[in-house]
C-alpha cells in the first residue's frame, strides 16, 4: 500500500505520517510514522504532478494495519493534515483440501480432495459461484 501527501508552501513545509491509536483515546493520540528497522513502513518523497509528496509505504499490509492514517504538514505560516482510512476488504478463493489415502491401497488406486469457495476473513465455506478465481 503506498499513500501520498503533496504539500507546498513557503518555506518548504515539514511533512509527516501519522496512525491514530486505537482506544478510548482514539482520535487524539497519534504515532509518528518512520522508516523502521522491521521493515513495515518506508517513508519517503516523490514527486507526484509536479507536486513534491511525502509518502508512506506499508510494505506487507496486514490486519495490523487497518486505521487511520494522517498527513501532517506545517510551517511558519501554519498548518494542514488529511486522512485516510485503510481497510480490509473480504475476498474469496478457492481453498484446496489434502489429499486422500490411496483406494485401494496400490498404484491404481482413487485420491481425492476436496476443493472449496472460502472467505480470507473467516475461511467459511461459500456457494462456489461466488469464487471468479479459476
Amino acid at each position: 500500500v503506498e499513500l501520498y501527501c503533496p504539500a507546498t508552501g513557503i518555506p518548504d513545509p515539514v511533512t509527516n505520517w501519522y496512525i491514530l491509536q486505537p482506544g478510548p483515546n482514539r482520535g487524539r493520540a497519534m504515532r509518528v510514522l518512520l522508516n523502521d528497522t522491521a521493515g513495515k513502513y518506508l517513508v519517503g518523497e516523490e514527486v507526484v504532478n509536479g507536486v513534491m509528496a511525502r509518502t508512506l509505504t506499508i510494505l506487507s499490509f496486514s490486519d495490523e494495519d487497518v486505521g487511520t492514517y494522517v498527513c501532517g504538514t506545517s510551517n511558519i505560516a501554519g498548518s494542514d493534515s488529511g486522512y485516510v482510512a485503510l481497510m480490509n476488504v473480504e475476498t474469496f478463493s478457492w481453498r484446496r483440501g489434502e489429499w486422500s489415502a490411496c483406494d485401494p491401497p496400490c498404484r491404481l488406486g482413487n485420491r481425492e480432495r476436496s476443493v472449496v469457495c472460502a472467505s480470507n476473513f473467516s475461511c467459511s465455506v461459500q456457494p462456489d459461484f461466488i469464487c471468479t478465481e479459476s
